[in-house]
């Protein structure tokens, strides 16, 4: 397989500071500059003469192929990268710094994440080492403490990963690295991509490599890369996206933000995010090790427009807080404001956007690089499925189709919330720090509130359920239906042990069809619907996962503990089967004697 090799712009988290120009257009290439010339004189008895020495002319770059050009090595590119990795597709991937940012920026890791991103083997658990498990919030209006809230009683036990997670997105990018070296890939550092082009056949950049990159790379100084497909991963400013047919509407927030992140000493949660509501709005992190991050509202009164020192920071905290921090060392200091943009269209022709480049939006519930990593991961199978010849070029217009939505509904979310903490106007402000302490509480006690408000945060509600490419069989009615995450749950073997979780036996090259027998162990149906599936050529490479709930477990299959899968699923009654696809999301569900259905579909 050969691996990643090329970018031209990071792609960075949509949690982290952003600053969108109006215009942002590519830089001409040095080739298209005049040829330099040198010229002398030289004085003798004799009439003098000019002569003219021309630098000696550079070779034509080198011409190269691939299936896939990944533009940018940020955690969205990184794991396009490791997608492609996993489907044996060729693609090179780039990246125009030097190195990886040691910067912490995006710092959540939501609960849909980790669950995909273990597909990867030690990838969550590189991260669950890093990070801190973020078990709930801390709310204070005006110095007042409102409420300590907590996520692990809402009942997530479909999921290994019922919890978000704190992780810097320089130890993120790191596991993925990691991961990507076993499977034989590299990211090619330095270099960036100009000129991009796509006609019917074929997409094509000019990689250019810094002569400041310290990175070994076999990329020459310039080289035209062909590849049949182009994603940009390369964040805000992407190229990819300048030069695509698409537009990147919305508009900046015009509060102006500063963020420190540092060693303090001090009572702070080293779990749970706190926020602070006032005159201005604060968040303070957790990290790791008596790290935190601080992020705030800089005064309007404030003429500053660059990066704060410590001592603001700390009248900001004392002001919001009531109490000065001890801070012993500054790692970050920052300025920004943020955007709320999005493409109108995710595919153009032969060039793709993903992540930052698509969609960028404020930190509001720690959504961006969650939403890139995931349209990657929906982009992954897809150009796989393509590239081998199993669908046909068109089936790639489903990756706008199903993250589109997603990106819109992400976009208003995060504006919806980030316009209510964030308000600067005085008279709303006045009303909610006012209200604030009546509705919190009440809000928060209320289950079915917080429960609507964490699935829309951990993204685990994320569901594809208008895609034309799934399907529910007619008249099936449980609880799970096509387009939605497929659960997860504990599986044992015959005598009840060796206990395993059920996404982990899925696979994240094929699709994996799971048998349930129900409850009552349907065992002939259950057969019947194996034998059509299997003996079905499309359907070859699929693994094949039989669950039993009761004490008989037939070959090769699994016991579901208490039967909670079967309920999950909505098998309890009766045998069904589900398709799960390479990403995690379920393509059919169904009865047993429904698989017909599924194969005329």
């Amino acid at each position: 397989m050969h691996s990643p090799t090329d970018s031209s712009t990071s792609s960075r988290s949509d949690d982290s500071p952003i600053v969108i120009s109006p215009a942002a257009s590519p830089a001409a290439s040095p080739s298209e500059k005049a040829p330099l010339t040198t010229s002398s004189t030289t004085t003798t008895n004799k009439t003098p003469t000019a002569t003219t020495t021309k630098r000696p002319s550079s070779p034509p770059p080198k011409v190269s192929n691939t299936d896939v050009l990944i533009i940018g090595a940020g955690p969205t590119g990184l794991t396009l990268a490791l997608e492609l990795s996993v489907q044996s597709i060729p693609f090179r991937i780039i990246d125009k710094l030097p190195e990886p940012s040691d910067k912490s920026r995006a710092l959540a890791v939501q609960c849909r994440s980790q669950e995909l991103l273990n597909r990867h083997p030690h990838i969550a658990e590189s991260m669950l080492a890093d990070g801190t498990k973020g078990p709930g919030v801390n709310i204070y209006c005006n110095k007042r403490h409102l409420v300590t809230g907590t996520f692990d009683d809402l009942g997530f036990d479909d999921t290994r990963f019922p919890l978000p997670l704190w992780v810097s997105q320089a130890d993120t990018e790191t596991a993925m690295l990691r991961q990507l070296e076993v499977y034989g890939g590299t990211v090619e550092r330095g270099v960036s991509a100009e000129d991009i082009k796509q006609d019917g056949v074929r997409a094509s950049a000019t990689l250019v490599k810094s002569r400041a990159s310290s990175s070994p790379s076999s990329t020459p100084e310039k080289e035209i890369l062909r590849a049949k497909y182009i994603v940009g991963c390369d964040g805000a400013h992407s190229i990819v996206r300048h030069s695509a047919d698409v537009t990147f509407e919305g508009s900046q927030y015009p509060q102006q933000y500063i963020l420190c992140d540092a060693k303090v000493r001090g009572d702070y949660d080293a779990e749970r995010v706190s926020l602070f509501l006032g005159s201005r709005v604060m968040v303070v992190f957790p990290i790791r090790d008596g790290v935190i991050r601080m992020v705030g509202q800089r005064s309007s009164r404030s003429k500053s427009e660059g990066d704060p020192d410590i001592a603001e920071i700390e009248a900001f905290m004392e002001e919001v807080m009531g109490r000065r921090p001890e801070i012993e060392e500054a790692l970050w200091l920052a300025s920004f404001h943020w955007n709320c943009r999005g493409v109108n269209r995710y595919r153009d022709g032969r060039l793709f956007l993903a992540g930052d480049s698509a969609h960028i939006h404020s930190p509001a519930g720690g959504q961006g690089m969650n939403t890139g990593i995931q349209d990657a991961i929906n982009l992954g199978w897809k150009l796989a499925a393509v590239l081998r010849g199993e669908k046909e070029e068109s089936f790639l217009d489903t990756y706008h189709e199903e993250r589109h939505p997603v990106g819109q509904h992400l976009l208003t979310g995060t504006d919806r919330m980030f316009s209510m903490v964030a308000s600067q106007n005085t008279i709303f402000t006045t009303v909610r720090n006012a209200l604030m302490p009546w509705i919190v509480p009440r809000v928060w006690n209320n289950r079915a509130r917080r429960l609507s408000v964490y699935t829309f945060i951990s993204q685990m509600a994320i569901k594809y359920r208008r895609s034309s490419i799934v399907g529910t069989a007619i008249g099936f009615e449980g609880p799970v239906r096509g387009g939605w995450r497929a659960p997860d749950g504990q599986l044992t073997d015959e005598r009840g042990e060796k206990a395993r979780w059920l996404l982990g036996m899925t696979s994240a090259r094929d699709h994996t069809i799971l048998l349930f027998a129900g409850v009552e162990a349907d065992e002939e149906n259950l057969e019947a619907a194996e034998e059509k599936l299997v003996t079905d050529g499309r359907f070859k490479e699929y693994e094949v996962v039989k669950v039993y709930a009761g004490d008989t477990v037939g070959k090769g299959g699994y016991k579901d503990v208490d039967g909670m899968l079967h309920k999950r699923y909505g098998f309890e009654k009766g045998a069904g089967f589900v398709v799960v696809r390479p990403d995690g999301y379920v393509e059919f569900i169904g009865p047993a004697e429904c698989v017909e259905e599924f194969l005329m579909m």
